[in-house]
């Protein structure tokens, strides 16, 4: 079902009430009934497209089923990115033994930007386009990549590995498209703060672990990637 037919669909139950309540025989109202409660729960048993089924693109699901299927081991760490790890609690498995933590779109600037304290984060999501454009011309990030070395690598022993988690319908430019629109006007004027700093900032860790770490895999599963660094 899509959303929208999901928003018509009590009127057409209520629709299909009045239906059957116009039928004068009950014979055939009963019929009718049962016909439509047994194609309901049939598609909600048997069907693997029922809604409850589905794991959406975006949904917070996708990544979890991405953890489990990798290299990953107890202790090993896991980065999430733009979501806090709240939103994904119904779905982790605490006895993995994972470490988790989230640089989401409450705590970016406080960990991406050196001054950090100087706005609010309210006056960051209105004029950070305004605040952080000489930020996003500077890459890599020194401020970041010292902060991604001393949180992560540096903890790390041989073997251990860490995980990326990054929603590409947010993250969704590379280092060049970014860099093209960060030095055109027209085209900064018309990009949103939000994309550009998710950008910035995955763009940025991958390149941090890039240069310290072996890549040991890049998964997908809807619009998020994982991707899975080794410490040799």
């Amino acid at each position: 079902l899509t959303k929208y037919t999901i928003e018509i669909y009590p009127i057409l139950i209520i629709s299909l009430s009045f239906g059957l309540l116009s039928i004068e025989k009950n014979k055939i109202k009963f019929i009718l009934a049962s016909l439509f409660i047994f194609i309901n729960l049939s598609y909600l048993i048997f069907s693997n497209d029922a809604v409850y089924k589905r794991t959406r693109p975006e949904g917070h699901k996708a990544p979890i089923q991405l953890i489990e299927k990798s290299n990953l081991k107890s202790n090993d760490q896991i980065i999430i990115t733009f979501f806090d790890i709240d939103k994904f609690s119904k779905y982790i498995d605490e006895s993995k033994g994972y470490k988790y933590s989230s640089i989401h779109k409450y705590n970016f600037h406080k960990i991406m930007f050196e001054d950090n304290e100087k706005y609010t984060f309210f006056q960051i999501i209105k004029d950070g386009k305004k605040y952080y454009r000489n930020y996003f011309i500077q890459f890599p990030n020194n401020h970041l990549k010292n902060y991604i070395e001393n949180a992560y690598i540096k903890h790390m022993s041989s073997g251990d590995r860490i995980g990326v988690i990054y929603l590409k319908n947010i993250s969704i430019y590379t280092e060049k498209s970014l860099e093209k629109i960060i030095q055109d006007d027209e085209l900064y004027k018309k990009s949103h703060f939000i994309y550009l700093a998710f950008s910035y900032l995955v763009n940025n860790i991958l390149y941090t672990f890039d240069k310290n770490l072996e890549l040991e895999s890049i998964k997908r599963n809807g619009d998020w990637f994982l991707a899975v660094y080794k410490k040799k």
